[in-house]
């Protein structure tokens, strides 16, 4: 933009790369000089990259999640769920403008979250949330810078105490599972007692899902489907509950669900037995359970992998202190047996 002055100075402003690029402001004391420099500072910029700074990002950090979304988020089984998160988490941080987004920036809302009550494991998830939306969004040539928030580390979290049932434990929690209004909860928990399937794994599970002598999972955290052996008679209860008909069928549904939600009817038997479980591990104790009692009866740890669906090894192994030989190893494979 060329303007003449209340000082019959002419003053040219203008920004050559465009919104976001470097602004250049120069006065002259007539139009003719202002005019010149102007033709001669655009075509700099064309030519010398250092009159080129790189642009800034003026997307705001909703905007990221949005582009994110539809280049990767949408593919993932747990896309909507993070999409979400980051999204609050976007607005928490006062939604600012993406190349103003720091590792300041998240460090403070990361202190004011923690000071407020919320753990530390939640606090990494979230610093992991965001650091794979930058990395996804550099991948798919979204974001051309490096991540700002690569580098931070995570806060170190005691690993939890893996909590699981006893039989007199279980015996209790079907009492007040049997007591419940609720129709489904009980047979969702056999279910995961007795294949080591998430609470959500076994509640969304729909009649194609059961077959002779197994059930399989679709619906997953990391998307993979896994099928699951049970016996006869768990297969024959869940067989009668869909005769029931316990389970209202959307008008066209050909694959309907097998239970409705039954999360809170759980939770509340688990309360009214007086069970105590650590935090976080309200209906994840029957996994636990199911993986415990496996190592303990001579389970094989790479197989207890491929029921419970896990990527790492190094995650079932969390179960193998309980085994019965548990470290024999060490008194039978040390050197001194030799002497």
């Amino acid at each position: 933009m060329l303007k003449k002055l209340n000082t019959n100075e002419w003053l040219v402003d203008i920004r050559p790369s465009g919104a976001g690029g470097k602004r250049f402001r120069k006065k002259f004391t007539n139009q003719s000089e202002a005019k010149n420099w102007e033709s001669w500072a655009k075509n700099e910029v064309k030519l010398n990259r250092e009159w080129m700074p790189e642009r800034r990002d003026l997307r705001k950090l909703t905007d990221l999640v949005e582009v994110w979304w539809r280049a990767h988020g949408s593919s993932l089984a747990s896309g909507k769920d993070t999409k979400a998160r980051l999204l609050a988490m976007s607005r928490a941080m006062g939604n600012v403008v993406a190349d103003e987004f720091s590792v300041q920036l998240f460090t403070k809302y990361r202190h004011e979250r923690v000071e407020a009550g919320i753990s530390k494991s939640t606090m990494n998830r979230e610093l992991a949330y965001l650091r794979a939306l930058f990395s996804e969004l550099k991948r798919v040539g979204e974001w051309k810078k490096d991540n700002p928030i690569g580098d931070l580390r995570q806060f170190k979290v005691k690993n939890l105490e893996l909590s699981y049932l006893t039989t007199e434990n279980i015996r209790s929690l079907f009492e007040e599972l049997e007591r419940s209004r609720n129709p489904h909860a009980l047979l969702i928990t056999k279910i995961c007692l007795s294949t080591g399937g998430r609470w959500s794994e076994a509640q969304g599970l729909r009649h194609s899902h059961l077959l002779p002598g197994k059930v399989v999972f679709t619906d997953t955290k990391n998307g993979k489907v896994r099928e699951v052996k049970i016996n006869k008679v768990l297969e024959a209860e869940i067989r009668a509950h869909i005769k029931k008909e316990l389970v209202q069928i959307p008008e066209g549904d050909s694959n309907p669900r097998i239970f409705a939600n039954a999360y809170d009817a759980c939770r509340k038997a688990l309360e009214r037995t007086g069970i105590y479980l650590p935090d976080g591990q309200l209906t994840h104790v029957l996994r636990h359970t199911f993986a415990s009692s496996f190592i303990q009866k001579g389970g094989n740890a790479v197989v207890l992998q491929r029921i419970l669906g896990q990527s790492s090894l190094s995650v079932t192994q969390r179960y193998t202190h309980l085994a019965p030989n548990h470290l024999d190893e060490a008194m039978e494979l040390n050197p001194l047996v030799d002497f």
